[in-house]
């Protein structure tokens, strides 16, 4: 019964999904929930985490966008997202919009088409 019930909270938890990070300093492995961005580099992709620290990886954007759950949104087309990540949703003067993600320290991008979705969830 014991070994019943330990195989049963052992299907019940749902691990967050891992992926394999081949950099040119060997392989690193992290879980979905660490990935907070991920933004194009000419052919490679950055990987932002949530330790602060970014990966360079040869994996291109819409092989992430089709790997990563449904918490990634495309905000541009150089640019993917984790939505509990976003601090903070910018308009410029000029109206464009750009985001700030905890941990990340650049401006992202992002598309009209994504700021319209974003607009109901922050205050630009």
């Amino acid at each position: 019964e014991r070994l019943s019930q330990a195989l049963e909270r052992l299907r019940s938890h749902e691990p967050s999904p891992m992926f394999c990070l081949r950099t040119s300093s060997g392989n690193r492995f992290v879980a979905e929930r660490q990935i907070l961005c991920v933004l194009a580099q000419g052919d490679y992709t950055e990987v932002w985490l949530d330790d602060g620290t970014s990966e360079l990886v040869d994996v291109p954007m819409y092989t992430w966008e089709e790997r990563l759950g449904g918490m990634f949104v495309r905000v541009h087309r150089s640019s993917l997202v984790r939505l509990d990540a976003i601090s903070t949703l910018d308009r410029s003067l000029s109206g464009t919009y750009s985001l700030r993600v905890h941990g990340v320290d650049q401006t992202i991008k992002v598309s009209r088409q994504a700021a319209k979705m974003l607009r109901g969830r922050f205050v630009a």
